[in-house]
């Protein structure tokens, strides 16, 4: 960000404070709208950060209601790969007993395919998102790409 705001030409600010604007003014008429390629980077970038942040709902949340999707699913894909890793190994009988619901209904899933649901779910938010900030990282190209 620093860099951004170092490219961006002086003669702006000053000839807006001539013009009689103050300096919450030239932040919020000028600046602000110059560099929002700069933020929508730095916004789509902590939104993906924490969308996929499965370990903090681990760690943290104790309501399995109120976890978020990526701790959900990284949920079922652990519970899937212990089945899998059990069932290989013969002990069929006391096992199956002990079974929890979600062990009996990912009974037959594969840990692969479970892990191919879990990407197609995760990345579905960010994709719906980034059309409508696409403008701004196309904008950031065509500045960035000028010379003076």
């Amino acid at each position: 960000m620093k860099t951004f705001f170092d490219g961006i030409p002086e003669g702006l600010s000053e000839s807006a404070r001539i013009d009689g604007a103050s300096e919450l003014s030239v932040f919020a008429r000028i600046i602000l709208p110059l560099s929002m390629p700069v933020l929508a980077t730095i916004a789509l970038f902590v939104g993906v950060g924490v969308w996929n942040d499965w370990f903090t709902g681990q760690f943290f949340i104790q309501n399995e209601k109120l976890q978020p999707a990526a701790t959900f699913l990284n949920k079922m894909i652990s519970e899937a790969s212990f089945q899998s890793m059990t069932s290989s190994s013969g002990n069929s009988g006391s096992a199956i007993q002990n079974m929890t619901e979600t062990q009996m209904e990912l009974r037959g899933v594969t840990p692969e395919a479970l892990r191919m649901t879990f990407v197609i779910i995760i990345t579905t938010p960010i994709i719906c998102v980034y059309p409508f900030l696409q403008k701004y990282f196309v904008k950031g190209v065509l500045v960035g790409s000028l010379k003076e």
